[in-house]
């Protein structure tokens, strides 16, 4: 027998799902305000950790974005995803700097300790994330490498393909897809039609200044140019992710690593993924599998 909760969520669901069924009759661009504020409302962030590096401050559109630095040498920075924070990457900083390298982590706009992005406190977007990654290579320096989860991900190879960042080599860990396989993904959760979606597609325009084709991660790929080494662990179930080897299938010049049984963010932490990506920064050959 059914528990009351799950009778309420079941509930909830069919009538959020009716309600945008109605409103892509009746009222189309209202339906696409409310699913413009459900997609880019940013989750519970990660916890934050206490600092162990030189924190640092840099200004971007009026706010400051707000990070850590470690180390000396080549500049490798780390990008986290949605809701998550620098501190969320800290597994590989000590390994990095101990291979010779400068270590840079930040939090993104209404993520972290940065300021609020461009549309409040609890919203953003890939673009953001990658304008960010922008505002904080200008104050560091060129890239050697580039390490990203998930969002970050996407926000990266935006910023590769337009010119705000350049690297040697980038590491994509759980790659999500784009912005197009969100947009199916909250149709089929919300149950809005064509109508409302082609005025989503209008106000993603608005908002990030981008069509929603042009943020798909594997279009992004195919011009890249850095040596990539792409991470997946074959039991995140994450929306959004599940094109990571076909990435690294059309990615110039990419390995591709599978780890089993850490799902979409304890691959960060893994000691055996952080070396396998400590030895990619490097310059070392990867292997086809890692067992989680």
């Amino acid at each position: 027998m059914a528990s009351s909760g799950s009778r309420k969520s079941t509930i909830v669901r069919a009538t959020t799902r009716l309600s945008f069924r109605v409103l892509d009759q009746v009222a189309p661009a209202l339906g696409a305000r409310l699913v413009e504020r459900i997609w880019f409302r940013i989750p519970r962030g990660m916890p934050l950790v206490e600092p162990t590096g030189t924190p640092f401050e840099v200004r971007w559109l009026g706010r400051t974005i707000r990070g850590q630095v470690w180390g000396e040498g080549a500049p490798v920075y780390l990008v986290h995803g949605w809701g998550g924070n620098g501190d969320q990457m800290r597994h590989f900083v000590e390994p990095l700097v101990a291979a010779g390298h400068r270590v840079v982590a930040y939090d993104a706009p209404s993520h972290g300790r940065s300021d609020p992005g461009q549309h409040g406190p609890e919203s953003s977007d890939a673009v953001e994330l990658g304008q960010a990654l922008d505002a904080v290579v200008a104050e560091f320096g060129p890239a050697h490498a580039v390490v990203a989860h998930s969002l970050g991900t996407l926000s990266l190879l935006l910023a590769l393909r337009d010119g705000w960042c350049t690297a040697e080599r980038v590491v994509l860990i759980a790659p999500v897809d784009g912005v197009p396989a969100f947009t199916a993904f909250f149709r089929a959760v919300l149950g809005f039609g064509d109508r409302t979606e082609r005025h989503s597609d209008r106000r993603v325009r608005a908002r990030t200044g981008y069509d929603p084709a042009d943020l798909q991660t594997l279009s992004l790929a195919e011009d890249a140019g850095p040596a990539a080494l792409v991470v997946q662990d074959r039991d995140d179930r994450t929306p959004g992710v599940g094109i990571a080897r076909e990435l690294a299938a059309r990615w110039p010049d990419a390995a591709y690593v599978e780890t089993r049984g850490l799902g979409h963010n304890r691959v960060l932490a893994d000691p055996g993924v952080v070396a396998i990506v400590v030895d990619f920064v490097g310059g070392v050959e990867q292997r086809d599998e890692l067992a989680g």
